[in-house]
């Protein structure tokens, strides 16, 4: 699968897009410069409303498809998650996809980050040990992508509550 092919899903899938992102830290060009205004103690700036993933998530919503993640995470939480959680989650949900974060990983969880559409495709994302983003690979088989779903939403609590909970975007 191409990348190409892998951002056209996100524009045809039917009901449901699941994520499960298990990395403390993804090496992402576009957020180079937003990491840095991060860790300088800058405001969110408001140029980063405008972001197109905000877009593809508006238009599933708007389609009547719902956009699931479940981040993993353990604590302390990295400088890349504690940008996330600051300032690409609450920006996310406020799209309307639905976060959740799981600080206890549930024994026999899938390790492995993938996106999961319509219950039909599983895309494995395979990264470098860097975090670099290497290439989309659709999965032979959908039943541990599944299962994995299902551990991890039962397991981790809404975005927002565990944001609350635990203040996580304190610098």
């Amino acid at each position: 699968m191409s990348p190409q092919e892998l951002g056209q899903l996100f524009e045809s899938f039917k009901s449901s897009a699941f994520r499960l992102e298990c990395l403390p830290t993804y090496q992402v060009p576009q957020d180079v410069q937003w990491i840095r205004r991060f860790r300088a103690g800058e405001d969110r700036p408001q140029e980063r409303d405008n972001r197109p993933w905000l877009e593809t998530i508006r238009n599933a919503k708007e389609r009547g498809a719902r956009m699931q993640r479940v981040r993993l995470v353990q604590t302390p939480l990295t400088e890349y998650q504690r940008f996330q959680f600051s300032w690409g989650y609450p920006e996310n949900t406020g799209a309307g996809e639905e976060i959740y974060i799981l600080d206890s990983e549930p024994d026999g969880l899938l390790r492995v980050d993938f996106w999961l559409f319509d219950d039909e495709l599983a895309v494995v994302l395979e990264y470098d040990e860097q975090g670099r983003y290497v290439r989309p690979v659709v999965a032979d088989t959908l039943a541990p992508y599944q299962q994995a779903r299902d551990m991890a939403l039962k397991s981790s609590v809404p975005f927002r509550e565990y944001r609350l909970r635990s203040q996580v975007d304190q610098r």
